[in-house]
């Protein structure tokens, strides 16, 4: 009897983990689609034979009435952002071991010392699609989150 209380108590225990991680990744989601990622400053830009290395300081601005928070110690941590053109082509990858982001409603967190990198291989039609596009120019970002140890693409 003691055990099938106690598997029964694990078993609620994991359903509740799940759907808790599912829940917070569909609310973390709404918000970072609406987050508005700024260069602060660039610490460092190396060419090398393959990517261009850049270490640079991000401005996340949150243009939300809500307050996005990532505060919750190793249980949902960011490792990885994607960048995109439009039509698909890979811009850069940055990457960052971020478990404590809190930006107000309607506020900013400055983000410091992130690795992008730039592959070379593209460079000339990420550039053409940034020349022919303007101050149009829409980039779609991937964010790379583990939330109670399972990985999600936001």
């Amino acid at each position: 009897m003691k055990f099938k209380t106690i598997a029964i108590g694990i078993g609620g225990i994991l359903v509740f983990g799940t759907l808790f991680a599912k829940n917070k990744a569909s609310q973390i989601s709404a918000i970072i689609q609406n987050l508005k990622f700024k260069v602060s400053r660039i610490n460092s830009f190396k060419l090398k034979s393959d990517h261009i290395l850049i270490d640079l300081d991000l401005l996340l601005q949150n243009p939300t009435p809500e307050e996005f928070s990532l505060n919750t110690g190793t249980a949902i941590q960011l490792h990885k952002i994607e960048v995109f053109t439009a039509k698909g082509i890979k811009v850069a990858d940055a990457y960052k071991q971020v478990n404590n982001i809190v930006i107000n409603a309607f506020g900013e967190m400055l983000l410091s010392n992130i690795q992008v990198i730039v592959p070379t291989e593209n460079l000339g039609s990420t550039l053409y699609s940034f020349v022919s596009q303007g101050t149009n120019t829409t980039l779609i970002t991937k964010a790379h989150v583990t939330i109670l140890g399972k990985n999600y693409i936001i």
